[in-house]
């Protein structure tokens, strides 16, 4: 069974399974501080962190896991 819904002020939609965890999100690209290896800038990967950290946080334990 799968049921879809989208937090208020999100723009995810969180999809869970039988075990009750929300759908794994993709990790954010690696942020080097090299702008030759950087393939986003800070204030891009820094908002793909975030993210993942609200979508997901049922993954974490509490917030020193995160």
């Amino acid at each position: 069974m799968r049921r879809s819904t989208t937090p208020a002020g999100s723009i995810y939609p969180i999809v869970s399974t039988l075990s009750g965890k929300s759908f794994k999100i993709a990790d954010p690209p690696v942020y080097y501080v090299n702008k030759t290896k950087d393939t986003v800038a800070f204030e891009v990967w820094y908002r793909f962190v975030v993210n993942k950290l609200k979508v997901n946080n049922d993954y974490f334990a509490d917030d020193e896991a995160k």
